[in-house]
Parts: structure tokens; C-alpha cells; sequence
């Protein structure tokens, strides 16, 4: 099925908490199997105009209120992504045992699998998984990865490698190595179990890429920019879009 490989990014509680739980439901009763949800942080550099002027604007977001908001759609893999600032805010410990089985993975923008690997006690303590991302410009990582997912694989830390199609942030317009990504999907696939997400310069215009080579595909800015604009029934219409 063609749904599974579209993953739509949404910003926590956005635009307040009821119309974000009326999403949820539309995303759900269509069959979508995982989600992206960002925290929002004032200084989200690695975030396009669209997503960081918006986090600029929200005020006093809480994150128990997100959880709460997340806590009946048991039948979707949350995946949520934050910027390391926000973490070290409220302390790691304090983090993950705050969003222990509420969120099954955590995408932290701004800090290397070093790091990450540092922390995997405390992930594994928590039964939390975590994203790992790579650019498909950086021939080097890609290379020499066949040791990183075998450690990995051998402590189940991983839920996705997150395969971004170039460096920079999220919402601009690229022009997209359709060949280099394939390549390096089908490379990696043969190198790890662990499954495959994409995303940077996705939109309405190439998203059919992705889906006829069933590779698992993040958009967010498009997806964002109808909840601003209060688009919600071009929202919905994208959706099935893209699940079609």
C-alpha cells in the first residue's frame, strides 16, 4: 500500500490543540502508519522561513499538552523531532522518561549519532528509539556505515535512517540527484535492516518519485503552510494525494 510510505511532518499542538487532534484523526482514519512532530524552538536554524517563523510565534508550548493531545492514536508510529536546547532545557533523563511510551522515537536536528550512541542506556532504558540521519551527499558516511548498523542493530536503537537529500534547511526549493538518491537507498538497504525515510525538497511536484520506488517520504512545509493558511480542505485533498 502506497500510504505507508508518506510521512507527514506537523508542529505539536498547532495550530491549537483541538485542530491538531482533528488532523490526527483525518491522518489516522486514512491509514497513515507514522508522523513526524516537531517541538517548537525560537532557534530552529535548520528549519525553513515557513516552519521557524511559526515556531517563533508560539508562546508557552507545552509538551505535557502534546502528549496528552497524542495519547489516543496508539496506531501511529510518532516520531518526534526537537532540537537538542529544548532537551538539555528540562534534562534527558527528566525528557525521556517524560515521553516513555507516548513517543516511540526521537529526532534530535542538531546532534551527531556520536552523541546519540552516548545516550543509548538511557534509550534503551526508556524503550525510545532514535533517527539516524544521513546526507546523500556525504559519499564518506555512506561508505562507511556497514559498522555503525551492526552496533545499531545489536542494541536496537535505531527505528529509521533518515537519508536527507542535501544539507541546509528544511522548505527550499532544490534541484534533486533523483539517480544519487536511489542509489544510495538501494546501497543502504543492503546494508542494514533498519528502515529507510527521506525528505528535504519533497513537495506536490515530485513526490510520485518516491512512492514508485516505495522509499518512505517526509513532507512537512507544504503540509504547514496549509494549516497557516487555514487551507484545510486542500490539507486534507494533499493528503489523499499522496497516500493514492
Amino acid at each position: 500500500m502506497k500510504k505507508k510510505y508518506f510521512i507527514p511532518f506537523l508542529i505539536g499542538n498547532y495550530p491549537k490543540n483541538s485542530k491538531f487532534i482533528k488532523i490526527l484523526n483525518f491522518i489516522s482514519k486514512n491509514g497513515i502508519k507514522t508522523i513526524e512532530i516537531g517541538i517548537p524552538f525560537s532557534e530552529s536554524y535548520l528549519d525553513g522561513k515557513i516552519i521557524s517563523d511559526i515556531y517563533k510565534k508560539i508562546k508557552n508550548f507545552s509538551l505535557d499538552d502534546l502528549l496528552k493531545s497524542l495519547k489516543k492514536f496508539e496506531n501511529i508510529y510518532k516520531i518526534l523531532v526537537c532540537y537538542s536546547n529544548f532537551i538539555e532545557s528540562i534534562g534527558m533523563d527528566f525528557f525521556l522518561k517524560k515521553i516513555k511510551r507516548k513517543i516511540n522515537s526521537l529526532l534530535i536536528v542538531d546532534q551527531p549519532l556520536k552523541y546519540l550512541l552516548k545516550m543509548k542506556k538511557k534509550f534503551i532504558r526508556n524503550n525510545i528509539k532514535f533517527v539516524y540521519i544521513i546526507c546523500t551527499n556525504n559519499i564518506k558516511i555512506i561508505n562507511n556505515t556497514k559498522n555503525i548498523f551492526k552496533e545499531l542493530e545489536k542494541y536496537n536503537l535505531c527505528s529509521h535512517i533518515y537519508l536527507i537529500n542535501r544539507l541546509g534547511v528544511t522548505g527550499e526549493k532544490i534541484k534533486i540527484n533523483y539517480k544519487n538518491i536511489y542509489k544510495n537507498f538501494i546501497k543502504i538497504s543492503k546494508l542494514t535492516r533498519i528502515p529507510i525515510i527521506t525528505g528535504f525538497g519533497i513537495n506536490k511536484n515530485n513526490f510520485s518519485f518516491y512512492k514508485e520506488k516505495k522509499i518512505n517520504f517526509v513532507i512537512g512545509t507544504k503540509i504547514i503552510k496549509y494549516i497557516k493558511e487555514r487551507k484545510i480542505k486542500k490539507l486534507k485533498k494533499f493528503i489523499k494525494k499522496c497516500i493514492k
